[in-house]
């Protein structure tokens, strides 16, 4: 039973979904543009073990330092205090993030670029002091956790691509690599949405703890407003992508379309007039969803 609280609490689905983008990039994109990889399927391992390590020990941070407020906006979902304990909670913080930080500089060595060491340990830093202070903040805090998890798909290229471009551009390589960028722009838009409309639904639990997130600080309306005009935004840039690769299949223009604009447009329609905490819910859910249509379509590219 603990096991089952425990996957919870380190918000096992969104690790899946990092892993997911990880296996099909390596083992889909990679390997049908036939592009020369630097990490063997044992390194790679160990880099996804890394970045799941980190973010698991991420996501018990965070719900640390929001007992309180969760205690409010979700009472039924708070594991801290009643099936672990705060100091045991700290504990499996810091192993896995020990741990996380090991394998990815262990990796980094190996790889013959100790700088990328860094990077693990700068996450991980990011990922604590969002919890403990960025989260209370206007915007930063939604910016900052989007920004990290578009970075988590980057650290592959880096790993993986970017070694072999040191001497110079390799046509595969370079195109490669701006598809990942894409796939990165693509995850922190959907996730700055995402925490926008959280943060509207969690707005009385935040207020009660003193935060001072954007519904708080301008109002729910005009933080809706807010992830509205981005929705429409990121909407734009995903058409004028899709519009830019279309010469390589009709196949990718219709899947694009249907699977990630559509969805897109309905999302944005529904959130203009959403009213309810519950239609809220839907619509963050309908974001996940949509996440997973993009991160399927590394199959169709």
């Amino acid at each position: 039973m603990k096991l089952v609280h425990f996957l919870k609490l380190i918000r096992w689905q969104n690790l899946l979904m990092l892993i997911c983008i990880q296996l099909l990039l390596k083992f889909v994109l990679f390997h049908n543009y036939q592009i020369i990889t630097s990490l063997t399927n044992f390194d790679f391992t160990l880099l996804v073990v890394s970045i799941v390590l980190i973010a698991a020990g991420g996501n018990i941070i965070n719900d640390i330092f929001d007992v309180k407020t969760d205690t409010i906006n979700k009472p039924h979902k708070v594991l801290i205090g009643r099936v672990f304990s705060k100091s045991h909670s700290k504990i499996m913080y810091t192993i896995l993030t020990l741990v996380g930080i090991t394998v990815g500089s262990y990796l980094s060595f190996k790889s013959d670029n100790s700088l990328l060491s860094s990077w693990f340990i700068i996450i991980s830093i990011l990922l604590f002091l969002y919890a403990a202070y960025f989260k209370k903040t206007v915007l930063f805090g939604n910016i900052l956790v989007s920004l990290l998890i578009g970075f988590s798909i980057i650290l592959l290229g880096m790993f993986d691509v970017i070694p072999f471009l040191k001497d110079g551009p390799i046509p595969n390589q370079n195109s490669t690599f701006n598809i990942i960028l894409v796939y990165a722009v693509f995850a922190f838009g959907l996730n700055l949405i995402r925490e926008i409309i959280k943060d509207i639904e969690d707005v009385d639990g935040d207020y009660a703890s003193g935060m001072k997130t954007l519904p708080i600080i301008f109002g729910r309306k005009r933080a809706q407003n807010c992830a509205f005009i981005l929705s429409l935004f990121f909407t734009l840039v995903l058409i004028f992508t899709i519009a830019f690769y279309r010469h390589w299949s009709d196949f990718i223009l219709g899947y694009g379309l249907i699977f990630v604009v559509l969805p897109l447009l309905y999302f944005c329609y529904q959130l203009y007039d959403a009213e309810s905490k519950q239609e809220l819910k839907k619509l963050s859910t309908l974001l996940k969803i949509i996440m997973i249509s993009g991160i399927l379509s590394i199959f169709i590219i």
